[in-house]
């Protein structure tokens, strides 16, 4: 979990029916996550980082620049809309107090 109204661990779960994926502290720098069935951890990654992210992003921006490139292929115009909408939708479905991330998603997609 994450948020800015209080100190949490900063990590993160992905829940599917099978397996539980665990992203240790702090999630958005992770290096490392386990595969958890069962309440055991059955494997676990590693991951060689240079960055945190948007360094990516900006590689690949450039080298659609370089190429002449109108968008990504990686991440098509038509994928960023539909991110869009469905960010809004879900904005949307939680109203009250998520109403105002509406106009953060609608600012910043």
């Amino acid at each position: 979990m994450s948020t800015f109204a209080c100190n949490t661990p900063v990590t993160a779960a992905i829940i599917g029916d099978l397996a539980i994926i665990h992203v240790p502290a702090l999630w958005y720098k992770a290096t490392s996550f386990s595969v958890i069935i069962n309440n055991e951890t059955v494997e676990e990654y590693n991951m060689h980082r240079l960055c945190i992210g948007f360094e990516y992003e900006i590689e690949e921006v450039m080298n659609c620049i370089d190429n002449n490139h109108t968008q990504c292929k990686l991440v098509p115009h038509s994928f960023s809309l539909l991110l869009s909408q469905l960010m809004e939708e879900v904005c949307d479905r939680l109203g009250g107090v998520f109403g105002l991330m509406k106009v953060v998603f609608s600012i910043c997609f």
